[in-house]
């Protein structure tokens, strides 16, 4: 089988956990690019934290799929763009105001906060993400196209949110953890498997004919999506399971040693 394209996750896939991209992984993703291979990220990041990616990568024409599937951008054109309503967004952040977490919301390029703390700091350094400071009453948000909300905190604070929501079952929302302390908040029609599909669309492409990439939860359904998906090493065992394949972590040429074993 001839695979025609790979989507690939960033954050404990792409990058090492020195926020790198080990020179293999690069070496292996240009010579499939030379190859006419579409290599695509599939991300929870927002736009320009991805493009950081693709400009390291040299693949500033490929489509990029961000927000967890909110928001893909292919050559300064918009495939999907699915933002959260405001009347919605309001309703949330009422509902999940009794956690201790910090509430934060992505409007295309911007990072909307009330307050800064340790999290948000290390997320802005992290992702080269811009912070806009501001005050999120009623009339600041119906001015707003919201895309992602990110929740911030303590596990137990994260875990009892995302269980809240779900009994709730109002909400039209898919619930992400992209790590233990985030809790991502976005459109129902968003996900990265759906995400996968609407890029698919775009080329013609099979099940078939794409391999998926990925390391946590917000992954699962594109390793399930794919005839051939592969997880990284550093993922959970509840992760794993759901991939064709194992490969070794993302500090180990994970990436590198799955594809050649795959494809040359």
């Amino acid at each position: 089988m001839k695979f025609k394209a790979i989507f690939l996750d960033v954050d404990g896939t792409i990058l090492s956990s020195q926020r790198t991209i080990l020179p293999s992984t690069k070496t292996i993703l240009s010579q499939l690019h030379q190859q006419g291979v579409l290599i695509t990220v599939v991300t929870a990041r927002p736009p320009d934290a991805t493009w950081l990616i693709f400009k390291q990568l040299e693949m500033p024409d490929n489509p990029i799929i961000c927000f967890n599937g909110g928001l893909i951008e292919h050559q300064n054109k918009f495939i999907a763009d699915y933002s959260i309503s405001a009347t919605m967004v309001q309703q949330i952040k009422e509902a999940i105001q009794h956690f201790d977490i910090n509430f934060t919301l992505y409007h295309y390029r911007d990072w909307l906060v009330e307050k800064i703390d340790g999290m948000v700091q290390r997320e802005s350094d992290v992702t080269a993400t811009k912070i806009s400071v501001v005050n999120f009453n009623e009339e600041k948000i119906k001015q707003l196209n919201i895309h992602k909300i990110l929740c911030m905190g303590d596990p137990s604070q994260i875990e009892q949110a995302e269980a809240f929501l779900k009994s709730e079952k109002i909400f039209p929302i898919n619930l992400n953890r992209s790590k233990s302390t985030y809790l991502e908040i976005v459109h129902q029609n968003a996900s990265k498997m759906l995400g996968v599909k609407k890029v698919m669309e775009l080329y013609g492409l099979t099940t078939n004919e794409i391999i998926t990439i990925g390391d946590y939860y917000n992954d699962i359904d594109m390793l399930q999506f794919a005839k051939t998906s592969i997880a990284m090493g550093n993922a959970p065992d509840d992760v794993k399971k759901y991939a064709t394949i194992v490969t070794d972590t993302n500090n180990n040429d994970g990436i590198a040693k799955a594809l050649t074993t795959l494809l040359f």
